[in-house]
Order: C-alpha cells, then sequence, then structure tokens
C-alpha cells in the first residue's frame, strides 16, 4: 500500500485560492462575521502569512490548519485544508 505522505502534509482537501471564503463558510461551518464578503482565500492566506508565502506554509484559522500548497510566480493558487485527527 502506497501512502501519499506530501498530500497530507500539504492538506486532506484542496481549495482553489480564488475561491470566496464565504463559499467556504458554508461547507465548514465558520464564522465569517468579522470578514467582507467579497475575501478569497488567497487573500486570507496573505493575511495570515504575508506578502510571500511559500509552498508548505501553514497557519491555523477558525480550529483548522490551512496550508499553502501550490504558488505559481509569486501568486497562491492552491491551499490544502488539515482536518483535525
Amino acid at each position: 500500500m502506497r501512502v501519499d505522505i506530501v498530500g497530507r502534509l500539504l492538506g486532506d482537501f484542496f481549495l482553489e485560492a480564488k475561491v470566496a471564503i464565504a463559499d467556504i463558510g458554508l461547507y465548514y461551518g465558520l464564522d465569517l462575521s468579522d470578514y467582507p464578503q467579497d475575501m478569497t482565500l488567497e487573500m486570507l492566506v496573505y493575511q495570515q502569512l504575508g506578502d510571500t508565502p511559500e509552498q508548505g506554509d501553514s497557519f491555523c484559522w477558525q480550529g483548522l490548519t490551512w496550508v499553502v500548497a501550490r504558488v505559481r510566480d509569486w501568486q497562491v493558487q492552491l491551499v490544502g485544508l488539515k482536518l483535525p485527527r
């Protein structure tokens, strides 16, 4: 059996960085009352990690771990979501 360690390190689920956090909040029960409706996951990553996030950088937000899964041309493209075990 092959274990995908890289996949687990970068997240259990992967989300496009351009998705609105309001849309994510519907699925994961996030409290977004202090965030603008048009805020994207990419914007959240920059807010949490600063201007130059790299693949593998992570942060905890709303009780979940979020991991930068793909960066191209200095733009976050994909974010992994790691669920608590």
